[in-house]
């Protein structure tokens, strides 16, 4: 009993020491990032550690760590931090089992910040697709001649494209754009050095855009619509 009581003493007593000499170094040690600000303004943008004394008497830097101001007895510190408050938070929900009959992708929708310089606010956020949310697939393409292979793989596409976004989907619109480049090098082959099988002299003339199908809901028109402007070439 008497060693267990000679200890918990020892370490009462020798706690004293320790505790005063961190706050002699917390007195000695003003960071110097905080130091040089000279106004409020200055200080408490400077860094997320820093904080202003406004006490119309004292002795000391007013810009520094907190812990060294309140050591020094500054009685009004300035120390503004970051906030954050979730103003809208509506649970997922697909359109059919939500109350306002939209559906909800995302939470929270509304969040009201407010930031500190150099201290960053994290918000987590919950997504997922919700069922047959509006889709639009617009898909725009070269018919210049060096990419004639190419359309006929994109026409075949139409038709899978369309049958994959319906397992996402059931409310989805595809539509068709076009464009052929323009008649100059390095955008076209010169005419100089085409070869018989070439589009140089019967292709479309050159245009910027056309809007060969606009978004409709009508999805098979899609591949006919791709399939149409092929067989040109």
């Amino acid at each position: 009993m008497h060693t267990t009581v000679y200890l918990l003493g020892l370490a009462i007593i020798s706690s004293v020491p320790a505790l005063y000499h961190c706050q002699q170094l917390a007195q000695n040690a003003t960071a110097d990032i905080c130091a040089e600000a000279m106004t409020c303004g200055n200080c408490i943008t400077r860094d997320p550690s820093c904080a202003w004394c406004g006490d119309d008497i004292f002795s000391g830097v007013r810009c520094d760590y907190v812990m060294n101001l309140q050591i020094r007895t500054c009685s009004n510190i300035t120390f503004p931090s970051g906030s954050l408050n979730i103003t809208q938070a509506q649970n997922l929900a697909d359109a059919d089992t939500s109350p306002t009959g939209q559906a909800v992708q995302v939470t929270p929708q509304e969040a009201r910040i407010t930031l500190k310089v150099g201290e960053p606010q994290v918000i987590r956020l919950q997504v997922r697709l919700a069922k047959d949310y509006p889709l639009d697939l617009y898909y725009l393409m070269d018919l210049s001649n060096s990419l004639r292979l190419d359309l006929k793989n994109v026409a075949n596409l139409g038709v899978y494209l369309e049958r994959e976004l319906k397992k996402l989907t059931a409310d989805l619109q595809l539509g068709f754009g076009s464009f052929v480049d323009k008649t100059t090098s390095p955008f076209t082959t010169n005419i100089d050095t085409c070869e018989a099988d070439s589009c140089c002299f019967d292709c479309d003339v050159p245009f910027g855009f056309k809007n060969q199908l606009p978004l409709t809901t009508d999805t098979g028109r899609f591949s006919v619509s791709i399939d149409f402007e092929i067989k040109k070439y």
